[in-house]
Order: C-alpha cells, then structure tokens, then sequence
C-alpha cells in the first residue's frame, strides 16, 4: 500500500486551518461538480446555476407577458379601423364630421402616454397602468381607423400585409443579431429629431419631399422596431426591467403603428390614391 501515489484531495487542498469548507460528497465517496464550492463567492456551483434558470424563466415570462398584451393592443387597433373602413355610414361621417373627434382622440393619446412615459409608479401600478394603456391604445386606434377611412380597402390591405412582413422579419432579425442595435440609442434621437423637422417643411414641399419623408420614417422606424425588441429580449447592454411590460408593449406597438402608416402612405403614393 506504500507504494500507490495518491493525489491530495479537495479537503487537504482548500481546508487547510478549517477556513474553507470542503465540497459535499456524491455517492461512492466522488466529489459532486454540480455541488462545487466556490471560496471567492461563497455559492456552489448549483446555486449560481439555478440562479440563471430562474433568471432566464423570468425574462421569458416577461416577453409573454409584453407580446400579449401588443396582440391585444393590435386586435383592438384593428377593429376599430375595420369599422371605420368598412361600415360606409361612419366613413362618410368622419370624413365631413370628425374633426372634433380627431382631436379628442390625439388629446387622449398624449394625456395617457405622459404619465406612462415620464412616471414609473404610474407605468408600474396595477391597474392603472392596464387603464392608462387601454386608453391610449383607444386613442391611437381612432387616429389609425380614421386615417385608413380616407384610403381604398385595397391599399390599406397592401399595407398591412406588407407591415406584417417587415414586424415580423425584424423581430426575428433582432432576437438572432450578435450585434448590440441598443447602443444605436443616442443617434436613433438626433435622427428622429431631424425627421420631425423635415416632416413640417414637407408641408410647404411638393408631393416627392412626402414620399422622402414616409421612406425615411419607415426607415427610422424599422430599427426602432429592432432596438425595442432587444430591449424587450435582452440581447444587448441595455434591456427592460420586468417590471415595465407594459412601457415595453406601448413602445413596439407605437412601432409597429407608424410603420403601418408610412408604409400606407407609401402604397398609395405608388398607386395614385390620395
């Protein structure tokens, strides 16, 4: 028995002077890895290890819970622009009558989204942030119906399969980028502020400055789409707490809108129809 060389264990190595801990044993006396006591952090291995799962089964929650509520939001958007779109009585009446209903709509839309925007308790605080949103969703579901009403049923179709395709090519483009879009944060600021300011010289500008202006909306707003989605995922530095689902749905349907309405815009450009 003299002769075997044996290696110093685990308990000889880091238990000297009884400081350390050594790892608990799995059956037939071999260390378990899964158990392995770190010295540094003071956690096993299984700790830091159920810490991610956990972790990660929350920000999956999180991402249900944002993409169902957008599915709603877009239900609701949807309905309501098909009755203005379709059912010819309200149609007409919007278009000689619903100046008055415009405004109060776009009224309601920056009341509600302030508060959700600028305040976090009001974002966080059940229900009142299901109310704040569901208005503002109500709003800006009235500014879109009322909008498509002056389009053909054809366009507005074009448009929104069309919007269809590029929401969900870039979501899927941005969950599967290595690149960081979220970074883009500061330049996507200066670029929108120059759009806002181009789109009020379009209105002294014949109908190409318009055309320049939706492409380069559809443009801008398509990264945004890209951005937001890796904030909501959490592919890049930069992410969403869990707490602000309902910030992160306003954020991508407020995308998702106004890729729709450029990309209207656009359509009946090609296709003659003002």
């Amino acid at each position: 028995m003299d002769g075997i060389k044996r290696e110093p264990s685990v308990a000889t190595t880091i238990g000297v002077g009884g400081s350390v801990p050594p790892p608990p044993a799995a059956a037939g006396g071999v260390a378990s890895s899964s158990s392995f006591y770190d010295p540094e952090i003071g956690r096993s291995a299984q700790e830091e290890l159920e810490d991610k799962i956990f972790t990660k089964e929350i920000r999956q929650g999180f991402i249900r819970k944002v993409y169902g509520i957008i599915a709603l939001q877009l239900l609701m958007t949807t309905a309501v622009s098909a009755v203005f779109l379709f059912v010819d009585p309200i149609r007409v009446w919007m278009h000689l009558h619903g100046q008055p209903v415009i405004i109060t709509a776009a009224i309601l839309m920056l009341v509600t989204s302030i508060p959700l925007l600028c305040c976090q308790a009001a974002s966080r605080r059940f229900p009142w942030n299901y109310l704040l949103l569901f208005f503002f969703t109500l709003a800006e579901s009235v500014l879109v119906g009322s909008i498509t009403s002056f389009y053909s049923e054809k366009t507005v179709l074009i448009a929104v399969g069309g919007t269809a395709v590029i929401t969900i090519g870039l979501s899927l483009f941005a969950c599967q980028s290595r690149y960081d879009f979220t970074s883009c944060l500061g330049i996507l600021f200066v670029l929108t502020l120059n759009l806002m300011i181009f789109g009020f010289l379009c209105m002294l500008l014949p109908k190409w400055a318009h055309i320049l202006y939706s492409s380069l909306a559809l443009l801008l707003f398509s990264v945004y789409l890209v951005v937001d989605t890796q904030l909501v995922v959490g592919r890049g530095k930069l992410r969403l707490s869990e707490d602000d689902y309902i910030v992160a749905a306003m954020m991508i349907y407020v995308d998702v809108i106004t890729i729709f309405l450029q990309l209207l815009r656009l359509v009946a450009a090609v296709t003659d129809n003002n």
